[in-house]
Formats: C-alpha cells, structure tokens, sequence
C-alpha cells in the first residue's frame, strides 16, 4: 500500500474518533440510599429510551459515556422506587424504599418471617437502628413512644431501674403484666428485677440492661392474640420478639458506634432556703406553744446548706459500640463488642456493662445450614436507696434541715449515726420535733455500699434441614444463665442496720439457670401458582433454676473491714432459697394465602406447667386470624391514589402462667407450738389452680396512598380476662394459714384503639420530610373479684377501672378559720381544728358548729374513672433531611390519668422537716383565700396523704428528644477507606408541658404494680441529657 494511501486511512481514522467522540459525553455521579445514607451498590443507571447503561460500584458510584442527545438517566435497583433524572455534571441521586416492589419482612414465632401485606395479626415493627445511640441503660427504655399499643414507663431515674412495659394495658392483677421477651426465637429468664434486698424494693436491677441495644437488627410486638397464641400460656401480656444481627454475604464491614453525654436532674422540688425553714418552722411551733416559741435557728456561722446539690450532680455517659459483619456464600458471622460507662445523676449511683456477641451461619451444603450465637455480658451497678426509705437519697435530701452543717471539723455531721440538729431542737417540751429520724444525705450513701455484679451467658445452637424443596426441619436448642451478686454494706456510724451490728455486711449470690430446647418443621408449597400454604408443627421444652445463697457478717473489729472476710466479724448469718419449674409444650400453624388477596391463618398451643397439679397442668391456646386485600379486587383497581387496602380480623385465647413454681402445691415450714420447735403447715394447696385466660379480639384495616407516601393502620381491639388468679378469704377459725386459699376466680376486660399514621410529606432530591404519628386509647373495667373489693388507697373495685382512686374529698380551707374541710359520706363538709388546747371530741365540726365525726373510712370517696394509667398516649415524630444534613424531632404525650402527688404531701409536714415553697401559701389572715391551713407543729390530721388535695391530672406533652445529625462528603472520607461518617448531637427529656406540679407526669414509685399505678413518692426524677455522637461505617 502506497503511502498516499496509508496517510489517507489515517486521517479517516482520526476524523472518525473525533465525530464520535463529539457525539457522546461522560456523566459520573453517586447513588445514595435515601433510607440510611448508604451507596447502593449494583443500581441499575440507563439511558433513558437506549440499552446504553451501566451498574454501580462497591462505593454506589457509576461512570456512563452518554450520547451528547442523552437528557435523562433511569436509576433502578430492587425493592427501590425507580427514578428519572436529568442529566447534571457528578450527579447525586437518592433512592427511595419502594414499598410496592419489595415489602416490608416481618419476624414471627418459630422461623416464621411473613411480607408485612399479607400478615393477618397485629403485629408492630421498629427496625434497630431507632435504638442505637440513645442515651438508656436498657432497649426497653427505648422503646417509649415508638408503637402503638405499648407504654413503657420507667420507675425513677436512677441507672438500671425497673421498666414496666405494658401492652394493650394490664391484663392481671396478682401475676405479671411484662411481656414475654424472645430472643432470636428462645424465650428468656421472665424477671424484671435481678436485686431481692429489701424484698427488691431497695437498690433494683433491670436484666434487661444486660443486652447490648447494638446488637439489635429488629424488635417485632406481637399484640393480638394470633400473632402470639404460638407463645400460649405466657402471652397473656404480648410478646416482644428481638432479632440480633447477624452478617450478610459480601464484602467485610466495620463499624463503630460511639457517644459521650451529660445529663441532670429535672423537675426538682422547690425547697427551703435557711431563713424561710427558720419562719415557717417557728411559725408551726408558735401556733402550738405560744407565740415566739422558737425551735429552728441560724448557728454561730449562719451555716446554709443546699441538700440537693449536695445529692444530686451532673452526670456523665460515655458508650462504645464495634462490630464486624461479612462473609461469603457459605459462611456469615456477626461480631461485636460493648462498654458502656454512665455516671447517674445522684451521687453514688453509676453503672458499667462490657459485653461481647458472636453470630455464625455456616451453610455447609444444598441441605445443610446451622449455626450459633453467643452473648456475654457483666454488668457492676452501684445503687443507691431512693424512694421509700428514710434513707434513701431523695427522703433525707429533700427532709434534711437546711440550716444544718454537712460537715463540722472536717468530718461528716453526724450524731448519734444522723444528720446534727445544728442550732435546731430536735426536742421541745419533752415532745420529739420530728417524726422520722434525719439520715445524714451524703454520708449515708458515700459511707455504705449497695452494689450488684451481673454476668449473662446467652446463646443458642441450630441446625436447618430442608430434605425436600419448601420443608425445613429446625433444632434449636439455648441456655441463658444468669448470675447476680449483691453487696451490701452497713457502717457503724450510721443510724440503722449498720449502728445495730456494729458494722453488717450482707451479700447474696443468685443463680438463674434456664435452657430451651425447640423442634420444628416448615413447610411451604403453592398449589396452581395461587394457592400458597405453609404448615408448622413443633415442641418445645424449658427447664429454670433458681438458686440464692446469703451470708452476712456483722460486729466488725475496725469500720475499714467491709467484707466478709474470716476472722474480722464475730457475728455471721446465713441463708438461701432454691425453686424450679417446667414447661413442656406442642404446637402448630397453618397459613394459607390465594393470589396475595385472602388470608387465613389458624394456630394451636399445648402447655404443661409443672408449677400447677396434674389436673390443671395441661392448657390449650388456639388462634385464628383473616385477611382481605380489597385492593386486589378489580372493583377497587382503578381507585389511583390507593396503593392498598388490607382488612383483617383475628381472635385467640392466651394464658398468663407467671406464677410461683408452687403456688398449687400445700406446703410445710418450720414453726413452733409454744416453746416446742416443729413443721407446720405454710401454704394451703389448689389441685385446681390453673392459667390466667386472655381471649383477645382484634378487627383492623391497613391502608396506603399516593405511591405509598401515606400509609395507615387502625385497630379495635379488646381483652376478656378470666380465671384471674387471687387469693380467695377463709374464715379464720378454718386453721389456714394467712386465711386465704389461691384460686381462679377474677375477671376483668380491656379495650381500645390503635392508630398508626406515617407520611412522606415532602420529597425532591435534596430535601425530604416525614411523619409518624401513633395513638391508643386503653379503657379498663373490673367484672369480678374473689369476694369482696380490694380496697386501697388505689383500689380494685368491681365496675371500676382497675386502681381507681379511693381518697378523702378535700372542701378546702375554711377563710375565716383556716382550718382544712373534707366532705363526708353524706357530701357535708366538715372541719378540723388542729388547736391542742381544744378536747379530741370537739376536733370536728360542721360550718354551723355541730359536732362531726373524724375523718373515717366511711368517708373515702371512689374517684370513678380516676387511675394512675393513662386512658390515651402516643408519639409524634418528625424527620427531615436536606443533603447530608438531618433533623428529627421526638415528641410523646399521654392523658387522661391521675397522679397522687406524695412528694407534695411528705414535703408540707407541720414537723420540724423541710418543706417546699408552696407552704408559704398557708392560711394566717382572716379571709385569706388558700388551699393550704394554719401551721401547727406536729398536726398530722389536716393533711392526710390520700386526698383529692394532692390528686392532679397528668396530662403531658414531652419533647422526647431533638437529634440535628450530619454525613461527612464521600469526596472527604473515601480516601481514608471510610464509607459513611456521621456526627451528631442529641438532647433527651428536653421539656415537659403539663399541668401536674410534681416529680414527672409519668412517673411511678410503685414499678410493676398492676393496680398500685400513679404514686409519686419522692422518686428520683428522670435526666435530661445531651449527648454528641460519632458513626462509621469502614
């Protein structure tokens, strides 16, 4: 070939490059997860109306060369909303969830994972990661507000309290109304508080603060009986299943989870400064001695101190969270590591829990699959008294003087093991000034110890056979044992257990050992394309221990021995219990399913429970439920903005068998007759005593519009609880001890509303916004009971709610006298006065000065409808995000409920006590308009604690908590091998509007009470927090 030529073809050649390439461009960009921020790795990115496309890398970035005509790209990937966008230069693109492509999986019982569109129960979700980072010691404290149907109260803030959860309200009121918890499918050690000092009303322990809220992939609330009724006898309260991580086939990630935070006590009463203690408490003793009787006074140095900020302090929290996920076609593991360090809010209180998780899945050929998860975690708690204890950090905080020293001569001011009197009078007149004794605030907590050291193994093994296509034959088996020892320590100087024994230790070890062994069969098949079954049959077996060991040692040789330790006690002490008990349980499920339209589902439970007799021992828990997509019809297939419509009904009968492992049993004790020692009888069995029954209905409708950017659900549903076991009264000369026999008899019912609204409201590539709304309503009624009411201050009454308010009608202060009226069985108001110079029998008297009589049990009031449980509660929260920017805003409310304020009530004593501000509204003018009467010293009449004067309605609005978080650029972090990197900063518990001038509008003393709800008794208030918080993803 001629050179000509060569030279010709050359040119061609480079003139064909350059048109070609003048026609085509290259477009880059990145394709986001709008859900969590992630790249989406494998998106589909294609030219609009060509074949010419591409698919994302490991980062979620793509490269196109596009012809220059190219306007817009499609941007695709499964279970995501695909997406046309114009083309930009290094374009950003944001995916959404597509909830029609891929629906929403839900966790079951016994390997049942459903679509969300085709499950027939009510069931309600919460994905993990709304609970990482929050700043709670356990997930059940986080689960407050998140779904409809569930109430999560807390009993103080004090690190590791009680939590009680209730689900659909309470459905008992002798046994436990706490949920079942099931962890990656095994039921756990049923305990909600790990501490038996003080019969667990002292220092207390949640076990739950033993699980790494990290480690949690998805929590799912069983509620309705055909949800649970797998779970039979122990589902009468709900079921709260968890699903911990685990790893997924792919390339290995790292991530760290981590915040530091501080918070501070909110809500606090107003106390005392030294000069008003000084009046107000002269003032009482005037009123009862004669004027100038003085019994508070200023010391030589004027000493004032300030007892809550001597109690409580800012506290500091700091978490670490580090897991490892990956793996490949045949192998996955899930690996993680906790330490979490908090520092309460009251001195003395703080808390540190270590924990390590393993979870392996081994797919070890076509047939084979098995696996194991092992959790350990130890936790060292540091309590402290609070509430219900002379001792406890907020009665002597808030009783001690103001006007006394913490400290003479460098040392604790303590006299004769109690707070000194400064230049107070302890005594007047022979007459003692106070009625409880002033325990020292900081030297009774700095001085003694009460500590608890909990160690939990969990872990389960499985194996998963499919011999067949759609049959998978499960083996599980799982142990949780537990381990907790408490320590207490009493020092002899002061006033108490420590001063009697000259120095008492008291120490307790409790071992609970549980295991679980289940075996079960799947079966799923469809017949002609429409017809799709799945058939579970199984058993169950679970065995638990309980064992506790005590030993105490007390009359120490120094008051730096402080442990049990041979040779430096001379008086020792020793004790211990040990129970178990057994179910044995067979059970099965049908589910079948036409075309996704029409659902049905039937289910069956058999439990034996060793701790009943032979003859009640054996209950059967069925249930059933129905679905209709309606929005499958093809009479509803051209209502547009309608994406679905699902209608669903079910009904089930659940039992409640949280009983003593003995309680049908007749039982002997040691006793004595005289001086003769022998056994006696304790206990005075039932061979009839049988499970608590819950049949639950639920009627309910799912609903979704405008491409699933408005979605709804809504329930009606009720409880009947029969068989309620109580404890049925004897008469006394029937030789029973305690005169009463336990027995079957109760019954009451709940029912309510659900409502569940989540929205998109707004969405364009850079900016959306998003709601979640959920109400319940709960109305509760009691129908029988064994004999007469129950009365109490918070009384069980049949037609009434369980714990209505049975109180003293307060009618006010009489202005001319200033003496407090009350009203009488017969609506007249009556007067007391308070005057020690007046004889008892003259004490009360009507407005017209007729002689009354005292204020008597005949003359409390039911409060019909008034409970410490709220009628109604819910949560509002609201997300946006702009970029990499997010914003969310948490707010709960609740209502309709009453609290008897007894902080008020203890804190306005006439004794030489402190007192809150409010005290300086009493009566001391003729006509003054109060609601508070003349101070006299030592009246314990005008006041009583349970009366319609410390009663207030508790209605809240609470800014749950504010999160402002924001990504890192991809363009800062890739290069360091960083895939996601957020900051944030959070505040919990920011504000509370209510109405209720007490401790906290939802807290209560009594914990897990079923009846005895809404007593705020000096508890230490919930923390207000602010944290700054740090994720990676590697």
């Amino acid at each position: 070939m001629s050179m000509k030529k060569l030279t010709f073809l050359f040119l061609c050649l480079v003139i064909g490059i350059g048109l070609a390439t003048a026609q085509t461009r290259e477009v880059t960009g990145t394709v986001i997860s709008a859900e969590d921020d992630q790249p989406v790795i494998g998106a589909s990115v294609v030219v609009k109306g060509t074949t010419t496309g591409t698919v994302t890398d490991f980062e979620g970035r793509f490269s196109l060369n596009v012809p220059s005509s190219a306007k817009t790209l499609v941007f695709s990937y499964i279970g995501m909303a695909s997406q046309e966008v114009a083309i930009t230069s290094n374009m950003r693109v944001l995916l959404k969830s597509d909830t029609q492509n891929l629906d929403e999986v839900v966790v079951t019982a016994y390997g049942g994972v459903m679509k969300k569109s085709t499950l027939s129960g009510a069931v309600s979700q919460i994905k993990g990661e709304k609970l990482t980072n929050l700043p709670v010691q356990s997930f059940d404290q986080a689960m407050a507000g998140k779904m409809a149907g569930v109430q999560v109260t807390q009993s103080s803030g004090l690190l590791a309290d009680g939590v009680s959860v209730r689900i659909r309200g309470t459905n008992s009121i002798s046994l436990s109304s706490q949920p079942l918890v099931v962890i990656d499918g095994v039921p756990v050690t049923e305990t909600s508080n790990l501490n038996v000092f003080n019969s667990g009303n002292g220092t207390r322990f949640n076990p739950m603060a033993t699980i790494n809220p990290n480690d949690i992939e998805s929590m799912e609330v069983l509620k309705d009986a055909a949800a649970a009724a797998l779970f039979g006898s122990r589902a009468a309260n709900g079921v709260l299943l968890i699903t911990t991580k685990r790893g997924k086939e792919g390339k290995a990630t790292v991530s760290y989870n981590g915040y530091v935070g501080v918070s501070e006590a909110t809500r606090l009463p107003k106390l005392l400064g030294g000069q008003d203690f000084i009046d107000i408490s002269n003032e009482k003793a005037s009123n009862r001695w004669g004027e100038g009787t003085v019994i508070a006074a200023w010391d030589d140095n004027k000493t004032e101190t300030n007892w809550l900020d001597k109690v409580f302090r800012t506290g500091f929290t700091h978490n670490h969270s580090i897991s490892v996920s990956g793996g490949t076609e045949k192998i996955t593991a899930y690996a993680s590591a906790d330490w979490a360090d908090q520092k309460g809010i009251t001195i003395g209180n703080d808390m540190q829990r270590g924990s390590v998780r393993l979870n392996t899945d081994v797919q070890a050929n076509s047939w084979l699959k098995v696996g194991i998860s092992a959790n350990y975690s130890h936790t060292k708690n540091n309590g402290v008294l609070s509430d219900g204890y002379l001792a406890g950090a907020t009665v002597a905080g808030y009783n001690a003087l103001p006007t006394s020293a913490e400290y003479v001569d460098g040392k604790y001011n303590l006299v004769n093991g109690l707070l000194g009197p400064g230049n107070n009078k302890y005594s007047y007149k022979g007459v003692n000034t106070y009625l409880n004794s002033y325990y020292h605030p900081t030297a009774t907590i700095e001085l003694q110890r009460n500590r608890n050291t909990s160690e939990r193994l969990l872990g389960n093994i499985y194996a998963e056979v499919t011999p067949i296509k759609g049959l998978k034959l499960t083996s599980k088996f799982n142990i949780d044992h537990l381990n907790n020892f408490e320590d207490q320590y009493s020092h002899p100087a002061i006033n108490g257990l420590g001063k009697s024994y000259g120095g008492l230790v008291q120490d307790n070890i409790a071992f609970i050992k549980q295991w679980n062994w289940q075996n079960f069969a799947n079966y799923n098949f469809v017949v002609n394309n429409d017809h799709t079954f799945n058939v579970m049959v199984g058993m169950e077996y679970q065995y638990r221990k309980y064992q506790d060991i005590y030993a105490g040692a007390g009359s120490f040789v120094f008051d730096t021995y402080q442990n049990i330790l041979d040779g430096l006690y001379t008086e020792n002490f020793s004790g211990g219990t040990m129970n178990s008990r057994g179910f044995s349980s067979y059970f099965g499920r049908l589910n079948y399913n036409w075309k996704n339209r029409y659902i049905v589902e039937a289910s069956m439970r058999a439990d034996a429970y060793s701790g009943f007799s032979k003859s009640g021992r054996v209950g059967y828990f069925p249930g059933a439920s129905a679905a209709w997509r309606m929005k499958e019809e093809d009479f509803m297939k051209d209502i547009e903005i309608m994406n679905d419509l699902k209608v669903r009904a079910s009904w089930g009968i659940v039992g409640n068998s949280n009983v003593d492992p003995y309680a049908s049993r007749t039982l002997f004790a040691g006793g004595q007759y005289a001086d003769i020692n022998g056994v006696s009888m304790s206990q005075v069995g039932n061979d009839k005593l049988k499970w608590e029954q819950v049949e639950k209905i639920d009627l309910g409708f799912d609903v979704s519009f405008f491409d699933s950017r408005l979605t709804a659900s809504f329930d009606y549903w009720r409880t009947n609880v029969k068989d309620m076991i109580l404890d049925a009264p004897v008469i006394h000369i029937a030789g029973i001890p305690d005169s009463k026999i336990t027995t079957n008899i109760g019954a009451m019912n709940n029912r309510g509303i659900e409502l569940q609204l989540n929205s998109v409201n707004v969405t364009t590539s850079d900016f959306t916004w998003s709601s979640s709304l959920n109400l319940t309503t709960v109305k509760n009624k009691v129908t029988k009971l064994a004999g007469s009411d129950i009365l109490g201050t918070a009384s069980v009454i049949v037609g009434e709610s369980l714990g209505v308010w049975r109180v003293y009608r307060y009618a006010g202060v009489d202005p001319e006298t200033g003496r407090a009226g009350y009203y009488d069985a017969n609506n007249k108001v009556k007067y007391y006065d308070p005057n020690y110079s007046v004889p008892t029998a003259q004490k009360w008297k009507y407005a017209d000065g007729s002689l009354a009589s005292p204020l008597g049990t005949s003359d409390l009031s039911v409060e019909s409808g008034k409970t410490g449980t709220p009628k109604w509660y819910g949560n509002l929260d609201n997300t946006v995000k702009y970029k990499d920017f997010d914003f969310t805003l948490g707010l709960q409310f609740a209502g309709g409920h009453y609290l008897l304020n007894q902080t008020s009530n203890g804190l306005m004593t006439t004794l030489l006590n402190n007192n809150i501000e409010r005290i300086k509204d009493r009566w001391t003018t003729v006509g003054q308009v109060t609601d508070i009467p003349k101070l006299y010293h030592g009246d314990r009449v005008s006041l009583p604690a349970n009366s319609t004067l410390w009663l207030e309605k508790a209605d809240f609005l609470r800014v749950r908590d504010i999160t402002i978080g924001y990504n890192l650029p991809k363009s800062l972090i890739t290069k360091a091998g960083i895939s996601m990197l957020r900051v944030y900063v959070r505040g919990s518990n920011l504000a509370v509007l209510t109405g209720y001038t007490g401790t906290d509008p939802e807290i209560s003393t009594n914990r897990n009470s079923n009846y005895s709800v809404g007593f705020d008794n000096r508890s230490v208030p919930y923390p207000r927090t602010f944290t700054f918080g740090l994720n990676i993803t590697l």
